[in-house]
């Protein structure tokens, strides 16, 4: 059997010391202000996925490049494993690009991490006045069974720096944002959605372009909004 234990506390040495969340938002209510969940992946699993633009000087084709790390926690096997990913809409039914690694071997007890490019033709780009989204798939495979997949949800955007301009996807952009902390009079810091959904209806309203997330990270929905 296991034991779940939770202990609350006011603070910890990280939001002290480094992101100073006791300084500049300060809100000593108790209980547990963000949402808590657990998962199970099997013994062979990737660990962890990311994902970033790299477009052609045209600006219309791109490569994502895709970085992922797979953990072997299995004292006795070595696995043989393939990597299958694919872009498509956000409904999954039309592939924009895809691809089958080689076999990586697994050693047990290993880990590795593994980068691929994946090129895309032609992609509809995404910009904060139009956020185009595309669905990225990568799912784990050994002798052709399914192990793990994970699905995400990725925009083509290239962010670069040339002299004393942003460019995004080649233009240049001027930031105009904010800070943003979770703060509310009743819930401090235990922000929901809806809240954080208002907070942006009304950045957006104030003809503002940016936030910056400030000292911790914000919840998902957040992002998404």
């Amino acid at each position: 059997e296991n034991i779940l234990a939770v202990k609350v506390t006011e603070t910890t040495p990280t939001s002290v010391n480094l992101d100073r969340m006791s300084l500049y938002s300060y809100f000593p209510l108790a209980g547990i202000i963000r949402k808590v969940s657990l998962i199970s992946v099997p013994d062979i699993h990737l660990k962890s996925l990311q994902s970033y633009t790299v477009w052609d000087k045209d600006y219309r084709n791109v490569n994502l490049k895709i970085q992922t790390a797979l953990v072997n926690l299995n004292q006795i096997n070595q696995a043989k494993l393939n990597l299958e990913v694919r872009v498509t809409d956000l409904k999954g039914t039309k592939i924009i690009a895809q691809e089958i690694t080689s076999a990586i071997s697994l050693p047990a007890w290993g880990r590795t991490g593994y980068e691929l490019t994946l090129p895309v033709k032609n992609p509809r780009p995404w910009t904060a006045e139009i956020p185009e989204l595309y669905l990225l798939t990568i799912q784990l495979k050994s002798g052709g069974k399914l192990i793990q997949e994970l699905v995400t949800r990725i925009g083509f955007r290239q962010t670069e720096i040339k002299g004393t301009e942003i460019l995004i996807n080649g233009r240049p952009v001027k930031f105009s944002g904010v800070c943003h902390h979770d703060s509310h009079p009743l819930m401090g810091r235990a922000i929901t959605p809806e809240l954080e959904k208002q907070d942006l209806e009304l950045i957006k309203e104030a003809n503002l372009n940016s936030v910056r997330t400030s000292h911790y990270p914000p919840i998902p929905e957040f992002l998404d909004y």
